[in-house]
């Protein structure tokens, strides 16, 4: 694999398992409450979390192609 594309998996990697342990913190803050929480933070970090990811997987499955 190029360089770039290790990179690229990396900052993916990175990604998500920075938002995997943002959501252990929060999961574990609103069980100490006792009222309804709105995520807010859902509807904005996940759907770029997830458009970022496709288009990594996008740019990765381009590299590849124009290898052949």
């Amino acid at each position: 694999m190029k360089r770039t594309t290790l990179l690229l998996l990396a900052f993916l990697i990175l990604l998500w398992t920075s938002f995997i342990v943002w959501e252990i913190l929060v999961n574990n803050w609103i069980q100490t409450l006792n009222q309804y929480i709105l995520r807010i933070d859902l509807i904005i970090i996940l759907p770029i979390l997830i458009l970022t990811t496709l288009y990594g997987i996008y740019q990765i499955i381009k590299k590849q192609n124009n290898k052949i």
